[in-house]
């Protein structure tokens, strides 16, 4: 890493005038950051475009700037949240970006960058050969850049933590997906819910935090929502059995909730 390479201060006049919402004079702010861009090659602009990802997508190592806290008090935030919002989409930017990605493909904090960057324009069609050659499938999921880091012994304990936050959340996204309509609509088979809870316990021993979904839920409480769908089946599997009509769900769980008490 070039120490001299300042990224976010040169970005600081554009966030500033992005803030101000006048687009002329953020325009004029972003034209001279990619001049200034255009001009570094070799393994200056490497260096230049790594501190790039580390502050705008992911960090693949710690902030030796921030405080040092007890592993029990991480956040996810400190974890992975990147501390600027930049235009990496810009089409003076981004091929350059993806140039660096795909000729540094098989490292491990690359795949990371990778994965958070993959819904950027094109960056997943361009990735997809060199993933698929190497699981040996025609449209692997991105997710599969987060297994291979996971199973990649030489990797830092921080950067495995990353893998698995990521991973641990698209695990989430997915049940939540699943199981937000129930008892109205199940969208993924409930045995496959139950796969991802076991990934996400086993996700669980490698972070130091709980993973939270978008809606700030715990793998825990889909386990539980899921629980009581299956029971609820079979109970009304049962009735049906006896020549019973079953109570609707929501009554059910009325019922449930009374008998606990």
């Amino acid at each position: 890493m070039i120490p001299n390479l300042d990224i976010a201060g040169d970005w600081r006049a554009y966030l500033e005038a992005r803030a101000s919402g006048i687009k002329s004079l953020w325009k004029k702010e972003l034209a001279a950051v990619l001049e200034r861009i255009d001009a570094l090659e070799g393994e200056t602009l490497a260096s230049y475009l790594e501190s790039l990802c580390e502050l705008a997508l992911c960090r693949s190592q710690p902030d030796r700037n921030a405080p040092q806290a007890a592993s029990e008090e991480v956040s996810q935030l400190e974890l992975d949240s990147p501390s600027l919002a930049l235009p990496l989409a810009h089409p003076g930017l981004l091929p350059k970006l993806q140039a660096f990605w795909l000729a540094r493909f098989d490292e491990p904090r690359v795949k990371l960058w990778l994965y958070c960057a993959y819904g950027l324009q094109d960056t997943y069609i361009k990735m997809r050969p060199l993933l698929g050659a190497a699981e040996g499938i025609d449209n692997p999921s991105p997710e599969i850049l987060l297994q291979q880091i996971l199973a990649d012994s030489g990797v830092t304990d921080f950067l495995r933590q990353q893998a698995a936050l990521h991973l641990a959340r698209s695990l989430l996204d997915s049940l939540d997906f699943a199981l937000h309509e129930v008892p109205y609509c199940l969208c993924i088979r409930a045995d496959i819910c139950w796969q991802m809870l076991d990934e996400l316990d086993e996700l669980a021993t490698i972070l130091p935090v709980v993973p939270l979904s978008r809606f700030n839920l715990s793998g825990e409480a889909y386990r539980r929502a899921l629980t009581l769908w299956c029971n609820y089946c079979d109970y009304t599997e049962e009735q049906g059995a006896r020549g019973h009509e079953p109570l609707e769900y929501d009554d059910w769980c009325a019922k449930l909730a009374e008998e606990h008490d």
